[in-house]
């Protein structure tokens, strides 16, 4: 091995669990979560991952992940939570700053520009669904829309309940531990809003 190499990672946490949910300062971070690169990297960096380590899985030249981590860390989305010495470099291992976030108190300062941060999530997913059903993957779809009369403390209990599913599924890909057999990659978007009542 090389002298200069150190095998072992420097774990800048203090051993802290990631933490549950993170407020977003800014309504146009929305965006990072519908990129088609940095949302799936989001996702993955629920644990601790160096670029090279991304690079490997996704199976793409590890030089065009620096940008988007660069971006994800200046958003405050991601962190470094580990280092350690190969050769007269510094590998870092980065890490999402939460499980999942949310906006914060403050960060819609016009509600004109959260409705485009939105706009631009549910495009991205009308896009790619036209595509799907375009190819002739329709029978492939599964879609819902229902309207739900429920208690404040039914509908939190409801949102908490369709997070945690949606959790469960993606520890099981991100821990490798799918059902055996083929696989393939579903997209899913929940949205839950009140409506005005109808008259």
């Amino acid at each position: 091995m090389d002298a200069d190499a150190s095998p072992e990672w420097q774990d800048l946490t203090g051993g802290a669990a990631l933490p549950e949910m993170a407020e977003l300062e800014s309504a146009e971070l929305l965006d990072e979560l519908a990129h088609r690169v940095r949302g799936p990297l989001l996702r993955r960096l629920r644990s601790p991952r160096s670029a090279a380590e991304l690079a490997a899985e996704l199976d793409v030249p590890v030089t065009r992940l620096y940008h988007h981590l660069n971006v994800l860390e200046s958003a405050g989305m991601i962190e470094v939570v580990a280092v350690r010495r190969v050769g007269s470099a510094q590998e870092r291992r980065y890490r999402a700053v939460a499980r999942s976030f949310r906006l914060g108190p403050d960060a819609v300062h016009d509600p004109a520009d959260l409705a485009r941060s939105l706009a631009s999530v549910l495009d991205l997913t009308r896009a790619e669904l036209v595509a799907v059903v375009e190819r002739g993957g329709g029978d492939d779809v599964d879609m819902w829309s229902l309207r739900l009369r429920l208690a404040r403390d039914d509908r939190q209990e409801f949102v908490d309940r369709l997070r945690s599913l949606l959790d469960e599924f993606l520890d099981r890909q991100l821990d490798d531990q799918l059902s055996p057999g083929p696989s393939e990659e579903f997209d899913v978007l929940a949205v839950a809003f009140p409506v005005e009542a109808e008259v």
